[in-house]
């Protein structure tokens, strides 16, 4: 058996400790974002769907980006809903009141996510 370190056992009780469901969240949706991408480009290839889409003129980078922002798009209305019920949850909390601060913090939160 090893023995932890108080010092490094207080470190590692810190590291755990901060790690919270939105960072699991946003690492999830991360790895999520990535192999959508990758999926979606390497099968039509696979397929050979991607040789008839480049074959009407479409500029590879029109398709990239269409994909881009239909895969951003598939990951952000199931977070925005999250954060919105979560946030009417909140305010639904008689012990919670928001001042002009906490509403610019949720704000940035939101767009940083």
């Amino acid at each position: 058996m090893i023995w932890i370190d108080s010092a490094d056992y207080n470190r590692f009780l810190k590291v755990i400790s901060e790690i919270d469901t939105t960072m699991v969240v946003g690492v999830l949706l991360s790895f999520l974002a990535v192999i959508l991408g990758f999926d979606g480009v390497s099968s039509e290839r696979e397929r050979g769907t991607m040789k008839l889409v480049l074959a009407n003129a479409v500029p590879r980078s029109q398709v990239i980006i269409a994909k881009l922002v239909g895969g951003v798009t598939s990951l952000w209305v199931p977070l925005a809903l999250a954060y919105v019920v979560s946030l009417l949850a909140l305010l639904n909390n008689p012990d919670v009141t928001l001042i002009t601060d906490d509403w610019v913090r949720l704000f940035g939160m939101f767009l940083l996510s």
